[in-house]
């Protein structure tokens, strides 16, 4: 065998390929003891893990996917701050903000802030996703419920009330579930602040039972067909709701 040979048994990756090799390696043992914290809901192995991964240059394609994850488990830690770094990064990589529980990242970095006690960046926070998205009902009633969460009732109300006036002048079936909420959550908080109900208010709340009253005549009228009726066993339906374990404090 000369020295320009391959070795016996075939070629030897060259060394950058061999690191490569063993990152890619790495990263699957990361992924399977990250699936394993997943099932538990081990925040503080997600954070161990997750920044072991960040590390390597082989999760640069799943880098906002990465952080998102990184800064829901600093949230569940309650690291506010870090959290805050961390959806920042995420959007920077390229996140698409897809939340469930907020329309968009900013709106979740704000209300971060404010349950952290940072009222004054909290504010800022809001206004700026305000001009994201500025006639979203979503916004204003996520904004104002946040504010009313922590006390901050004269805060909330020209959250609240914006949203409903949006929410109306929408008007749509698709939102009255954001009328709805909107009118209880803005009732609350004019009664922490002692205020009565203004026309705004008024005009919600009979919109609002206008809509429960024919919710319920239609429900009646269901029933009322339905009792004639009867329903052979193999076309019975059940509904179930399903949660995994580590979920239900969520749900």
């Amino acid at each position: 065998q000369t020295q320009d040979d391959p070795p016996p048994g075939g070629r030897v990756a060259a060394p950058g390929a061999q690191a490569s090799l063993r990152r890619v390696a790495d990263l699957a043992a990361i992924e399977r003891e990250l699936d394993v914290a997943r099932e538990r809901d081990d925040n503080d192995a997600r954070v161990r893990l997750i920044a072991r991964a960040l590390a390597l240059p082989e999760t640069q394609p799943h880098r906002a996917e990465y952080l998102d994850e990184l800064a829901y488990a600093y949230q569940q830690l309650g690291r506010v701050d870090e959290a805050v770094n961390a959806i920042r990064q995420a959007v920077a990589a390229g996140w698409d903000g897809d939340l469930d529980e907020h329309p968009s990242a900013q709106a979740l970095i704000a209300d971060l802030l404010l349950h952290a006690g940072h009222t004054d960046q909290a504010d800022d926070a809001w206004l700026a996703a305000e001009r994201e998205d500025p006639h979203n009902p979503w916004l204003h009633q996520t904004a104002g419920l946040a504010y009313a969460d922590v006390g901050l009732h004269s805060k909330a109300l020209p959250w609240q009330t914006k949203g409903l006036a949006l929410a109306l002048a929408l008007a749509t079936d698709t939102d009255s579930d954001m009328i709805w909420m909107l009118t209880n959550e803005r009732a609350g908080t004019l009664d922490a602040l002692s205020q009565p109900p203004d026309e705004l208010q008024l005009r919600a709340e009979e919109l609002v039972e206008r809509e429960e009253q024919a919710e319920q005549a239609r429900i009646d009228a269901f029933y009322r067909d339905q009792s004639s009726r009867t329903v052979p066993p193999e076309r019975a339906s059940v509904g179930l709701a399903w949660f995994p374990a580590q979920e239900y404090q969520r749900a």
